[in-house]
């Protein structure tokens, strides 16, 4: 427990006061989540076709997913541009949030590889954390006021 300002907080009370700071929790940002997941539900959509079609040609898991990541993410990125967080698609944008984001799938990918990942986990598994990070790094980042 950490007293500030004479009143005692639990290590959980002080991370929910930094991310309620940063992050605003109230309906707007689960409202934008929202949003954010309905477009991530055909963005996966998306990613999972061609992420089974590369792997239908024998690609590795690690490229499989990173080929897939690159087509679905320019999907991903217009609709939430315009639909989730209303601001201006713009290249530099873009480019933000592509660059984190293949990287993280290419990881993810060869993470799967050498853990000899069944391909459905890859997919199931990098749709998880990319909702998350991926919305997370979009509203703090990508699409915040200052970009």
């Amino acid at each position: 427990m950490k007293n500030l300002n004479n009143k005692k907080f639990s290590r959980f009370d002080i991370l929910r006061r930094i991310l309620c700071r940063y992050v605003r929790f109230n309906g707007i940002f689960f409202h934008l989540f929202y949003k954010y997941a309905s477009i991530g539900v055909l963005n996966t959509l998306i990613h999972a076709i061609f992420f089974f079609i590369f792997i239908y040609l024998s690609s590795t898991q690690a490229l499989a997913n990173f080929l897939a990541f690159c087509i679905s993410v320019t999907f991903s990125f217009f609709m939430n541009a315009r639909f989730t967080f209303k601001k201006t698609a713009s290249l530099k944008r873009y480019i933000f949030y592509a660059a984190a984001m293949g990287i993280i799938s290419y990881l993810f990918g060869k993470l799967a590889d050498y853990l000899d990942f069944f391909p459905i986990f890859t997919l199931i598994g990098f749709s998880m954390l990319s909702l998350i990070l991926g919305f997370l790094y979009s509203k703090l980042f990508v699409f915040n006021k200052l970009s």
